[in-house]
């Protein structure tokens, strides 16, 4: 109440604290409301008055307001900054859950990595190991389909010139056994010849 009836005027009413007039006549307020209350996520950007109701606007990026501090969106605590990590990130209306660094995921993103370097390794390394065997196996060179062939093409020039030393060898045998039978069949021929004559 702004001012009490008299004989000669009426009371004249003015909202209480916290609230705003609706409707009017001529000074007095006839009705009133409360003050609308911003929600989390908000804040206060005009504050409400005798004759208009609060105006709330949402809270920017990086900030939020819980609802217990209204008048200002407060920005999320930067959980690095302070040597903690990062276990829920902010929102609207919730600050950054931060907290201590876990040893266990340490520990497993360094195991994480060692394991993924042994295994490329090991990978590598079965891979040379199949191609030096490959490569043995086909004897450097040549089809491997045609294993004859490439034991030919295999062959050390020093083992060809053997070879070839050999058979010349067993020529010459086989042309010294030749002459052998051709003068033992000669020679009685001639014996042959004689008894003839002397019958």
């Amino acid at each position: 109440m702004k001012t009490s009836c008299t004989t000669t005027s009426d009371t004249v009413c003015e909202p209480l604290e916290g609230f705003y007039c609706l409707f009017s006549s001529g000074n007095s307020c006839v009705e009133a409301q409360k003050h609308s209350s911003c929600q989390p996520g908000q804040y206060i950007s005009q504050k409400g008055t005798a004759l208009r109701d609060t105006e709330c606007s949402d809270c920017r990026d990086g900030t939020f307001s819980d609802g217990t501090l209204l008048t200002s969106c407060q920005p999320h605590t930067q959980c690095q900054s302070l040597d903690l990590q990062l276990i829920k990130p902010g929102t609207a209306s919730t600050d950054a859950e931060c907290g201590e660094q876990s040893s266990g995921a340490v520990i497993g993103a360094v195991v994480g990595g060692l394991v993924t370097c042994l295994v490329v390794g090991l990978a590598i390394a079965l891979f040379l190991v199949w191609r030096l065997k490959k490569k043995k196996d086909t004897g450097g060179e040549g089809n491997a389909d045609n294993p004859e062939q490439n034991s030919i093409n295999s062959k050390h020039p020093h083992e060809e010139e053997e070879e070839e030393e050999e058979e010349e060898e067993e020529e010459e045998e086989l042309g010294g056994s030749v002459k052998i039978e051709h003068r033992d069949s000669s020679s009685d021929t001639a014996e042959e010849s004689s008894r003839f004559n002397g019958c």
